[in-house]
């Protein structure tokens, strides 16, 4: 079988500030090992049959250096990797040559014990393996990771067996370079680079994958990278440094997940910068004006939801798609006239032009349930977490809270606040449901001691929509169907305010 031969740098790593150093050793007098603290690689090698690399105890071997450890590389010989032999590393990439392990032991992967991997974040690792792995060796890996079969595939790379680079990019982050196509694999923040001390990887890359685990991106990282065209970042980068894709002359879309501060020079004046929130995403508040803002949302019915944005963005960008309220007020009831409040409502009304104001609590409804994408062109996106609206009466004050972080079902069920569900405000009870990031929740608060009975449920009354209610009047009972204001049928009205075809009207 043709060998898979790795590339390792081995120049001083000036960016880190510190020096190389490799560390090795043997165990069961057959199985070498080596540490490079530069490119975090731990090598192991033998020869013969039936090599297996055994469990050591903590702050021995190999394990006395996990501090400098990324990648596992199992060279030649090694037959089976036993239980406990790698954990503590929280290795993010394992490479796999193509085992010369003697007669009779064909397959190019050797075993791994799934004990190695109980402490380690299996989601984040990338294997290297033959370009000629069988289907039944890949099942065996994706085995040792606790996934089911053809599960492993978005975690192997495969690539020129004679010319794949590995290495650190940050304590905790590898890079693999093949062929221009550079993969940057683990967690945490990626190196800075200067004009003077440039990327390893050069500046003939073709393409990035960047993990959904790295927070930043390094300055200078891919200055005059020329043939990168589109670059996608995850929602997990915080940073982008300076000059990091200054002078990508043909880059014409950078896509970001996150609202990531965005460092001098950092992203060339001719790539379009295009920003997409979710509806599940945290949001960052960092400001930064963008081409484009998309917002993807999931609406699984046609009920009125939550709302919270950080950018202003023109009615007519949403009314095909959506109606869009905002708060008017809300009003108690004391139906049985004890002297307490039994019920709560709140009113809201229809907007019909105009804007949607930045960071402001609003109620959205979608004309269909699915997934809809809302895109509007340059934008600035200036996120305030927990901005609020307050509503009062004589005994309580009323708080819609706006949220990019999110709250979880536990907070919401401690501090009694509601969120929309079923097209109403509900009281949260149960710790599990929690609210997402672009909302807001409702919380009351009293402003003295008088009896409440705190509602389960805050209904919404609309004006201004197909339901409208438009002024009130006075008039004598008619004989047409009456309804009190939270919109029950009343058979034998009394005197007080009422809808009647969709006025309000008072009956004397």
């Amino acid at each position: 079988m043709k060998k898979l031969l790795l590339a390792i740098m081995l120049t001083l790593f000036t960016i880190s500030g510190l020096q190389a150093e490799v560390y090795d050793g043997t165990v069961d007098k057959k199985i070498d090992w080596s540490v490079d603290t530069e490119t975090g690689i731990l090598k192991f090698s033998s020869t013969g049959n039936n090599n297996n690399i055994p469990n050591v105890e903590p702050d021995t071997h190999w394990k006395k250096h996990k501090e400098h450890i990324t990648t596992v590389i199992l060279g030649d010989g090694i037959t089976k990797v036993e239980a406990g032999a790698l954990n503590g590393l929280n290795i993010v990439s394992i490479v796999i040559f193509d085992n010369n392990k003697g007669t009779g032991n064909t397959s190019g992967i050797p075993e791994i014990d799934s004990d190695n991997f109980t402490d380690t974040d299996v989601d984040n690792i990338t294997i290297v393996v033959p370009e000629d792995a069988s289907d039944s060796d890949l099942d065996k890996l994706a085995g040792s990771l606790g996934g089911e079969s053809g599960s492993i595939t978005d975690k192997v790379v495969t690539g020129d067996p004679d010319n794949i680079t590995i290495a650190k990019c940050g304590e905790r982050l590898n890079y693999m370079l093949s062929d221009n196509n550079l993969k940057i694999t683990g967690n945490g923040e990626m190196y800075n680079y200067t004009e003077s001390t440039a990327a390893p990887w050069g500046t003939t890359v073709q393409t990035i994958e960047i993990g959904n685990q790295v927070t930043s991106i390094g300055s200078y990282a891919f200055k005059g990278c020329t043939p990168l065209q589109a670059i996608e970042l995850s929602s997990a980068i915080v940073n982008i440094g300076d000059n990091a894709f200054s002078g990508c002359t043909a880059l014409t879309t950078v896509t970001l997940n996150s609202n990531a501060k965005i460092g001098t020079d950092a992203i060339p004046s001719t790539a379009t910068t295009h920003f997409i929130l979710n509806d599940k995403q945290q949001l960052l508040l960092n400001n930064n004006s963008y081409n484009q803002v998309s917002y993807v949302r999931t609406y699984n019915n046609t009920n009125w939801q939550a709302l919270y944005l950080p950018y202003e963005i023109n009615y007519l960008d949403w009314s095909e798609n959506f109606d869009v309220a905002r708060i008017n007020n809300l009003h108690q009831y004391d139906d049985n006239e004890d002297g307490n409040i039994d019920r709560t409502t709140i009113e809201i009304i229809y907007l019909k032009s105009g804007s949607l104001k930045a960071n402001t609590p609003y109620f959205i409804k979608a004309k269909s349930a699915g997934t809809i994408t809302l895109t509007v062109s340059d934008k600035t996106v200036t996120p305030i977490d927990a901005k609020n609206v307050s509503c009062a009466s004589t005994t309580h004050e009323y708080t819609f809270v706006g949220t990019y972080q999110g709250v979880s079902g536990e907070e919401m069920m401690n501090n009694n606040y509601y969120g929309m569900s079923g097209g109403s405000l509900i009281s949260t009870t149960n710790p599990e449901y929690g609210l997402t990031a672009m909302r807001w929740y409702l919380k009351i608060d009293s402003k003295d001691d008088a009896q409440f009975i705190r509602p389960n449920r805050i209904k919404i009354q609309e004006i201004g929509g197909t339901t409208d209610i438009q002024d009130i009047t006075s008039n004598e009972k008619k004989h047409d169907t009456y309804y009190d204001l939270s919109g029950r049928p009343v058979e034998n009205p009394t005197r007080g305010i009422y809808i009647l075809n969709n006025r309000k009207v008072f009956i004397k």
